[in-house]
């Protein structure tokens, strides 16, 4: 069967998602202007050589929107973005480990790098995420930077891996920029 898709229009943006995934807009939980989940449906499944199963969302796309007044490019603004972040949870003794960022306050370059999502420059930044990695897109739409981050599971951890990088594929293939 065809996977059915619908469309997401933000502002200043648009992209498809499967028909079949949750679409919900939440409270931010960091400084962003909005956040929106795409979540896919419920799923349970047992890996055949595991003795634990795994129930809950199929993946899950987070979506970001942040204030650019400076109108800085994605690299730009996600480098600051990444560094502040660092400051801040140094300052607040919490730890930095799943950051980018070296000892010192260095960027890792071997953990960001450029990309292109609709014709545009865009910027990824990997993050550490206890057992996986979580991957961040960041992009530029007119006096804003929009953030599409998800986590990647190693195949050990998660059956889905694979389905999961696809459908994320698929939505970062069909971003657009009004």
């Amino acid at each position: 069967a065809a996977l059915s898709l619908q469309t997401y229009d933000g502002p200043g943006f648009s992209f498809q998602y499967p028909s079949n995934a949750q679409v919900e807009t939440v409270e931010p939980e960091v400084a962003a202007a909005s956040e929106l989940h795409v979540t896919g449906p419920v799923v349970w499944v047992k890996p055949g050589d595991a003795d634990w199963p795994y129930n809950g969302e199929a993946y899950e796309l987070i979506v970001r929107t942040f204030e650019n007044p400076e109108r800085l490019d994605a690299e730009s603004w996600a480098r600051e973005y990444v560094v502040e972040r660092w400051e801040k949870a140094k300052e607040q003794s919490r730890p930095t480990g799943s950051l980018p960022v070296t000892e010192d306050g260095t960027i890792r370059e071997d953990w960001v790098g450029h990309y292109e999502v609709a014709d545009e420059p865009a910027f990824w930044v990997r993050y550490f995420w206890f057992d996986s990695s979580y991957w961040a897109f960041y992009l530029t739409v007119e006096n804003r930077v929009l953030e599409m981050s998800f986590r990647i599971w190693p195949l050990a951890n998660q059956p889905l891996a694979v389905v999961q990088q696809d459908v994320y594929a698929l939505i970062l293939d069909t971003f657009q920029v009004d």
